[in-house]
């Protein structure tokens, strides 16, 4: 699970500060929230919110990273059966859907392509007529947080998994799931993570980034996508 991080104002480090910047906005108050707060205090998400906090995400999104979150309204989709549903599954294939690395504003007209959390591939899209999220019209956006962007989505975004998740999820097909498990591996991309100071020798990280990758479906051609944040300090 993702772990959690100290509160905002605790973050000093020049490179912390460089990569998690956002920029404030004195005229509307939620950019001196965070992403959390905005989210959990706004009523039109409560279910959302409610559904982060079941999975342990909440203190993610109080933490000193900057993520943009597109988030679905109530009433567009079935939350009760996601509160029901196992946290691990959920935070895969729900909450992460919906929130990606950075600030992604919506201002004049662009199409690019954003990878949310679990590396899913979303087009983010419009122009001043109207925005879209993977498909998705955007009711509200850009709503500023101190650690973030936020986006409401008229709908969820949807899940579309690979060959590999779509094995998983089939019944009868367990020796089939089980084989593809044997060629998984977990590996620092440190590329991606930000660099802390050198403790003891060694180095460690602010915020790591770890992937998941599986070496036989890069054979097949259809990729695991998975990958874990951990503001925690790692070493390396």
């Amino acid at each position: 699970m993702i772990g959690a991080a100290a509160m905002l104002p605790a973050a000093s480090c020049s490179d912390w500060d460089d990569y998690n910047e956002v920029k404030s906005d004195a005229v509307n108050p939620s950019a001196d929230l965070t992403l959390w707060e905005n989210i959990s205090q706004n009523a039109e998400l409560s279910k959302f919110a409610a559904i982060i906090k079941k999975v342990g995400f909440d203190d993610e999104l109080h933490a000193a990273h900057a993520y943009t979150v597109w988030a679905p309204l109530n009433g567009t989709y079935d939350d009760q059966a996601l509160l029901q549903a196992d946290n691990k599954e959920v935070l895969y294939q729900f909450v992460k859907n919906h929130i990606a690395e950075y600030n992604h504003a919506a201002t004049g007209a662009f199409s690019k392509r954003i990878r949310s959390l679990n590396l899913k591939s979303h087009i983010f899209e419009g122009s001043a007529a109207g925005y879209s999220f993977s498909g998705m019209k955007i009711q509200k956006a850009n709503l500023p947080s101190v650690n973030g962007t936020m986006h409401i989505l008229a709908q969820e975004a949807p899940f579309l998994p690979n060959v590999y998740e779509y094995i998983q999820e089939q019944n009868g097909v367990d020796s089939i799931a089980n084989h593809f498990h044997k060629y998984e591996y977990t590996y620092l991309d440190e590329e991606r993570s930000v660099v802390g100071p050198i403790v003891d020798g060694r180095q460690t990280y602010i915020d790591s980034v770890m992937v998941t990758e599986n070496t036989l479906l890069r054979f097949l051609n259809a990729g695991l996508e998975a990958t874990t944040h951990g503001i925690r300090p790692t070493t390396r």
